[in-house]
């Protein structure tokens, strides 16, 4: 009987050891930052038309103010989890249109809206840089005059957070050396 209680409480300890590894695998295996949600051969191109600007903190309709940025693109282009994390909510309401939401380790969730599929489950793992759905013009971004673009935003605890000071811009250098620019003090 007691050897039979120290095989249980070893088999428990590398069930657990296990897990641990897996986690750790699964969350450590990223960028430490949020990375751009489109392809990178996609370039960042922030949306303005006549409803306005997709930048975070822009003045929206009744005194609100956005809370991620517009992302512009074609339709169907595809989008990306932009860190590694589980799935916590594939839904459609009016404003969002069909949208997703992924919790990262620790308090963090991204948010990815108007978009007319979800390639995700919800509780489904998901590692950066996978597809989780495709740009679109659902709910509120179906308006005539409103280009197709990736509502994308990251919250901590619950509140909005300016993603570009959340992304690992690295991107953004490529794009903007090639194009002759260089931005000082991003490495």
């Amino acid at each position: 009987m007691r050897r039979l209680k120290k095989l249980y409480f070893l088999l428990i300890f590398v069930i657990i050891g296990l897990s641990f590894i897996l986690v750790c695998r699964f969350f450590c295996c990223d960028s430490c930052f949020f990375l751009k949600p489109l392809p990178q051969s996609i370039p960042l191109k922030i949306r303005m038309d006549v409803y306005g600007d997709g930048h975070f903190g822009s003045p929206r309709n009744g005194g609100r103010k956005h809370r991620g940025i517009d992302l512009q693109a074609s339709l169907d282009t595809p989008v990306l989890a932009a860190k590694s994390g589980f799935v916590v909510k594939t839904d459609y309401d009016k404003y969002s249109g069909y949208y997703v939401v992924i919790w990262h380790w620790p308090n963090l969730k991204s948010y990815y809206l108007h978009l007319p599929e979800i390639e995700v489950k919800k509780w489904q793992p998901v590692k950066q840089g996978q597809v989780i759905g495709r740009v679109g013009k659902t709910g509120n971004a179906k308006l005539k005059g409103i280009k197709p673009h990736l509502h994308f935003e990251i919250r901590e605890k619950g509140i909005p957070q300016d993603v570009l000071k959340r992304w690992d811009l690295s991107f953004l250098i490529r794009e903007n050396v090639e194009m002759g620019m260089v931005f000082y003090g991003i490495s």
